[in-house]
């Protein structure tokens, strides 16, 4: 027989498996998935994933011609050619800025006296006079002492100097970042701080998105333990305290001359598992984001990494 501690438990269980489906379910109905008939904002986003891609290689110091040929630009071409198809409205200006990646493309490929004749035929009716509003840009670390210049300037950068960056100015930048607001004020981050040059290597390579970059100086992991909070109201709440505490680390970082790039950590449960071993951390904390670190170098490229006008993103009740 269920005592009652019990069935309270039960009921408990029973509830936060009916929330989790009620969840899975509204991202299944709004969500880019496969097999799946896309909305224009499914679209959207996914071209705008595809268009920062090609220009995390326009970027590249090591420029590798015609990459993304059978990968990234294939499946651009066929979200491309499904927007068109359902007459979704092509002056948006994610569009705009796909059509200006395409250029830079064609562009940079010119320069270097290379013909790629593929990629006018595959774009064809894409490729049409377009602002350089996509691409790459050169950049050297500017200082500032007001946050709308620094916030402006703030870049992801892979592509780190030669100076080490020292443990005490990474303990200065989590210093600065603690106060981040949180719910309650419980301040639930934790920050792994990985010295480590071969568990660096090893945990970049189950993260999977830095390859081809040298392996930076240090590594940050941002997680929130989930033991701070209650109740299944708050069951999101550790990805939002996470978030914000991890903005807020950007921008210290940035403040203290520290370049710095966000590597997700949105992985299968296989992955988590492998991180979680990798670095002894219990199955309570999320896991947040990556931070990459290094010393800024004299100038780099970057993607421009266009922004949507801001008027396009508010609207006024």
């Amino acid at each position: 027989m269920i005592n009652k501690d019990g069935l309270r438990c039960f009921k408990t269980k029973l509830v936060l498996l009916r929330e989790y489906i009620q969840d899975m379910e509204t991202y299944r109905r709004n969500a880019l998935l496969a097999g799946m008939e896309n909305s224009q904002e499914n679209l959207i986003g996914i071209v705008m994933f595809r268009t920062h891609s090609i220009e995390k290689g326009l970027s590249h110091e090591t420029f590798r011609p015609e990459f993304g040929k059978d990968t990234t630009l294939k499946s651009l071409f066929a979200e491309l050619t499904q927007y068109r198809e359902f007459g979704f409205d092509e002056s948006d200006s994610v569009i705009k800025n796909a059509v200006s990646v395409l250029n830079e493309y064609l562009d940079t490929h010119k320069q270097l006296n290379m013909d790629i004749p593929w990629f006018s035929e595959m774009f064809e009716g894409w490729l049409y006079p377009m602002n350089s509003i996509a691409g790459v840009k050169k950049i050297q670390f500017v200082k500032s002492n007001d946050f709308a210049e620094l916030a402006a300037n703030r870049n992801s950068i892979r592509e780190f100097g030669s100076d080490p960056v020292t443990l005490e100015s990474l303990q200065k930048a989590v210093h600065i970042s603690m106060k981040t607001p949180s719910v309650c004020n419980r301040q639930p981050w934790k920050v792994k701080i990985i010295t480590d040059m071969s568990l660096i290597e090893k945990l970049l390579d189950i993260q999977g998105g830095f390859n081809g970059y040298k392996v930076p100086n240090k590594l940050l992991l941002i997680t929130v333990d989930a033991a701070y909070f209650n109740g299944l109201g708050e069951r999101n709440e550790p990805y939002i305290d996470g978030g914000l505490f991890t903005m807020s680390l950007l921008y210290a970082l940035e403040s203290l001359e520290i370049a710095a790039v966000a590597l997700n950590a949105m992985f299968t449960s296989d992955k988590t598992k492998d991180v979680r071993e990798l670095l002894d951390i219990n199955s309570g904390e999320v896991l947040i984001t990556f931070i990459a670190v290094g010393s800024f170098p004299k100038s780099t490229q970057v993607p421009k990494s266009f922004r949507k006008d801001y008027k396009e993103i508010i609207t006024v009740y």
